[in-house]
């Protein structure tokens, strides 16, 4: 579509994409991409067990089969992205929007929520409503939209001291080294914060990167760097003690210091593991090629001479 090549089904294939069309349609699917990844399942087991079943013109990639659904359900889908807002949704929206301006609402997510929670029950009630849900992503969009439309300005929901508290819990986990990675930490701190905002009424829902920027600028006070991602502090003493060793020279050589550095890994993460099994998630296991490449490129930078062994 739109390259200027018509497509053009077989009479095996076509069947296939009526159906992803019509189940799209009627709400089966909540994305695009969900139908035509399913779509093109479906035809490369078809054409794989029957080659002589494929259409010259027709689409053999996900992006392809992509295309031609979004073409075939513009304006007919009424529900998930990409999608028109119906009137009856925006209703429903502009009521809650003008809550929030009057200030019944604390923030645009407290808004989505409220308003996600009324279109459930109207799709409940049937009325012509798609039994496929909007995402929490398109309906807060569609709030902030109506919202400045309506003239509201943008204001920042200051943190509550409970949040505040998580965040630096989460932070002081993050510079201890609980945590392999610093996304890790944020995933389970917005299920505490979700937890919280159950607990006490009036919080927004914070997205992934404000929460991640809150975690990363606390740790770092803290002690933490970016570079302590890949490896905990009690890891990077060990292999640093061997860094030094092999650029100090003689022995033992980079293969056996090798050998020495990745047992006394091993044994640092038997004992984190015997003292409590969620430390498991702190730490990555390293082979022994990953390992002798760090210890080789890092003696390297610290001024380790390579011996020439030919003449």
């Amino acid at each position: 579509m739109g390259r200027g090549v018509p497509i053009v089904w077989s009479a095996r294939e076509k069947p296939i994409v009526d159906a992803a069309v019509r189940a799209l349609i009627a709400g089966e699917y909540s994305t695009i991409t969900g139908a035509a990844r399913s779509c093109l399942e479906q035809l490369t087991a078809l054409r794989r067990d029957a080659p002589d079943a494929q259409s010259s013109q027709a689409p053999k990639t996900l992006s392809g089969v992509y295309d031609y659904l979004r073409v075939r359900t513009r304006g007919k889908r009424l529900h998930g992205p990409e999608t028109y807002w119906t009137e009856a949704e925006d209703r429903v929206l502009r009521r809650h929007v003008g809550a929030l301006l009057r200030g019944r609402y604390r923030s645009v997510g407290a808004t989505t929520e409220a308003s996600i929670r009324e279109f459930e029950r109207l799709r409940g009630s049937g009325g012509g409503w798609s039994p496929s849900p909007r995402t929490q992503r398109a309906v807060y969009t569609r709030v902030v939209d109506l919202a400045r439309k309506a003239g509201r300005r943008q204001w920042r929901v200051p943190y509550a001291k409970a949040e505040l508290d998580t965040f630096d819990r989460y932070a002081r986990a993050v510079a201890d080294g609980r945590y392999r990675d610093l996304s890790l930490a944020v995933t389970l701190c917005l299920k505490d914060l979700a937890r919280l905002r159950r607990r006490q009424a009036g919080l927004p829902a914070r997205p992934f990167r404000t929460i991640h920027a809150q975690i990363s600028v606390r740790a770092h006070k803290l002690g933490w760097r970016w570079s302590a991602e890949r490896w905990r502090p009690d890891e990077q003493r060990i292999v640093d003690r061997y860094v030094r060793t092999i650029t100090e020279g003689g022995q033992p050589s980079l293969y056996q210091a090798t050998r020495d550095c990745l047992a006394d890994l091993e044994a640092l993460h038997l004992r984190l593991d015997a003292r409590d099994s969620a430390l498991r998630s702190s730490y990555r296991r390293r082979t022994f090629a990953t390992l002798r490449t760090y210890l080789d490129r890092w003696s390297r930078s610290m001024g380790r001479r390579i011996t020439q062994a030919w003449t």
